[in-house]
């Protein structure tokens, strides 16, 4: 990766359309009910879970009762609804994700916080999506129960948009600036690069505003925010151009246009000022400037 100075920027791939994954979720070592899935559930089954259950909502409603407590009838009913899901065949079997590129299965596993074998309708979607979206790279999530025994996640990944680079650190951002990851940035070292505190989130402007100037942009090498108010541009030939605080894209377009006329970007030059409206400042690198002062002998 480059590097500039201290107030210089040190320095992927696109990210492809998300693909179709199923996870394959750790087997429940508990005890679990015979496998009667399906058109092999009797009616008998269904006769015997019901009316368990029915006996163990009567016998919880009496204790609670007696008790004045009515936490044991929660407890029934969830244990009621655990054990007949299992008797039914309601039990997760196979977990189905869309849309992801970046982030992990482990990760996305992680989230779901459910094994095989559990019970399906104790799993509780909008838990799950709360839990999925507190991953950096995801953006938005989709989490549904296709009974009888199958989890439908789908996720909506951030796309990667800038390197953010802050007190000598780097960060790949999205185009709100957040934050995706500080980790394996090689891969992302084609992405264009901000710089400065509060750079991150100004990202997507100035960057769309540069790109209005295809063939300028892509002799670009990272944007400096100054004093958090105006940008100055280093190009991949070492000029540096300083926009002004306003009117960022006019002035964009007239170095574009001058560039066009006098071949500035050809020139042996280090600085374009822009910064005061119709007004053009250009300093000579060091190497023009001994030349000029020293030209030599004359023939």
């Amino acid at each position: 990766m480059r590097s500039l100075s201290k107030d210089g920027p040190v320095r992927g791939r696109t990210p492809r359309k998300g693909r179709h994954s199923r996870i394959s979720v750790a087997a429940n070592r508990g005890t679990r009910l015979p496998r009667r899935f399906g058109k092999s559930v009797t009616k008998r089954v269904v006769v015997s879970c019901i009316a368990v259950a029915t006996i163990v909502v009567a016998v919880g409603a009496v204790a609670a009762v007696a008790t004045g407590s009515f936490n044991g009838i929660d407890r029934t009913f969830s244990r009621m609804s655990y054990f007949t899901s299992l008797g039914l065949g309601l039990e997760v079997r196979q977990i189905i994700v869309d849309g992801r590129d970046r982030v992990s299965l482990s990760e996305l596993a992680g989230a779901l916080a459910i094994s095989k074998g559990d019970s399906i309708i104790q799993f509780d979607p909008i838990q799950a999506r709360k839990r999925i979206l507190k991953i950096d790279w995801i953006e938005d999530a989709y989490v549904t129960r296709l009974l009888p025994n199958t989890i439908h996640v789908e996720i909506q990944e951030r796309q990667a948009r800038a390197l953010w680079q802050v007190n000598g650190k780097l960060a790949l951002i999205d185009s709100s600036g957040v934050i995706l990851t500080t980790k394996n940035l090689e891969r992302f070292s084609k992405m264009p690069l901000v710089v400065g505190i509060g750079a991150g989130t100004r990202a997507e402007n100035i960057l769309a505003k540069l790109a209005t100037e295809p063939w300028l942009f892509r002799r670009f090498e990272a944007a400096v925010l100054v004093s958090n108010r105006r940008w100055n541009i280093h190009l991949d030939n070492g000029i540096k151009v300083m926009l002004p605080a306003s009117d960022v894209q006019i002035a964009w377009q007239r170095f574009a246009e001058l560039d066009e006329v006098y071949g500035l970007l050809g020139q042996d030059i280090e600085l374009v000022d822009l910064r005061v409206p119709g007004r053009l400042v250009v300093r000579l690198s060091k190497s023009a400037s001994l030349l000029r002062e020293d030209p030599g002998e004359s023939t």
